[in-house]
């Protein structure tokens, strides 16, 4: 999708698996009835993001996917818990309604070392803290999320961290449209798909 461009936007994140995305889809259709004021985002568009990138040369595309690669070789699989539907940033003018994790510890491990690794390859270190949130829908209108409030899940909807993907991300009126770029498993000692530490 690269396609000969001077730059492309890029961002690095995890993907959510059929189970996941199937029950957050059920919570948002239930908020979705209860109040107006969001523009919701499409369910294809659902991830976690662990470094947005900005603008970025295609060129730099295989040096970045090799460097994350070698980085998360020695990094285990494990599984996130997330159960609060809440706006974010918290404070007076949120501009997202966002799912939040039950603990963000293993995910801000996790980016600390995508951080780390980027680096390595000349981007430079992201000055705002990373904070582990999916964003759902966006606020129609400055301050519109200031009264919203939050939700919670009977059970905590359960996400495995198994790989990260390397996005671009195309920008259109109807919304953006992510295009996978490469696939970056996760290493570690945890070999088979559903096997998983669950710290979070």
């Amino acid at each position: 999708m690269i396609g000969g461009r001077a730059t492309i936007r890029a961002f690095v994140a995890v993907e959510l698996d059929a189970a996941a995305r199937r029950r957050i889809a059920e919570w948002v259709d239930r908020t979705r009835r209860e109040g107006e004021g969001v523009r919701w985002v499409a369910a294809r568009s659902w991830h976690i993001t662990m470094r947005f990138l900005g603008e970025i040369d295609p060129g730099t595309v295989p040096e970045l996917l090799s460097a994350l690669r070698v980085a998360l070789e020695e990094v285990p699989p494990f599984a996130t818990r997330w159960e609060r539907l809440a706006p974010f940033p918290p404070g007076r003018r949120p501009s997202v309604m966002a799912l939040h994790p039950t603990s963000g510890t293993d995910l801000s491990i996790l980016a600390g070392i995508v951080e780390r690794a980027l680096e390595g390859v000349g981007f430079e270190r992201e000055r705002r803290r990373f904070h582990a949130h999916l964003t759902l829908g966006r606020f129609r209108g400055r301050g519109a999320g200031g009264a919203a409030g939050e939700s919670r899940a009977s059970e905590p909807i359960v996400v495995p961290v198994e790989e990260l993907t390397l996005f671009e991300s195309e920008l259109r009126p109807a919304g953006a449209l992510h295009h996978p770029l490469g696939r970056l498993p996760l290493g570690g000692s945890w070999p088979h798909r559903g096997a998983s530490r669950t710290t979070s």
